[in-house]
């Protein structure tokens, strides 16, 4: 018991830096104003692990793309097995910063293993998931052609 306990203590200290990194640049992250936005879409392949330790740098990506004007993303997870609970945070922040500027993340390519954690957190309630890269794009071109009528 003593061992579980200083190893989740571990854990939960990783979990409170990132937390309150997060915090610290949250004003940056969130203060989009004055950027021209546009309907391409920024396709991003994960890679490994999404979780306490990838997602800063995710969240730098998206944040970088914002910069450029996009609001559409896509997550190609064909290579992510794992997906901890700073990963799934990191999908939903993403996807609201999305969603205020009038855009979307839609992940797509879900394994099995993912896709439970998607089940039983109902993940897919807040984010859109698709099949494939086609299948995602055409979610996203859908959802454009919907706000140009």
């Amino acid at each position: 018991m003593h061992d579980k306990l200083k190893e989740n203590v571990y854990t939960a200290s990783k979990h409170f830096m990132a937390t309150g990194t997060d915090i610290f640049n949250r004003a940056e992250i969130i203060d989009t104003g004055g950027i021209e936005t546009h309907n391409r879409i920024f396709e991003y392949p994960t890679y490994g692990d999404i979780d306490l330790y990838k997602c800063p740098d995710l969240k730098t990506m998206v944040q970088n793309q914002m910069k450029d004007g996009f609001k559409y993303v896509i997550f190609d997870l064909k290579e992510t097995k794992f997906i901890d609970s700073s990963g799934i945070g990191a999908l939903i922040q993403i996807s609201g910063w999305l969603r205020r500027r009038g855009g979307e993340l839609v992940v797509c390519n879900i394994l099995e293993s993912v896709k439970k954690v998607f089940e039983v957190t109902r993940l897919e309630n807040h984010i859109r998931v698709s099949e494939s890269n086609d299948e995602a794009r055409n979610i996203i071109q859908t959802i454009i052609d919907a706000t140009q009528r």
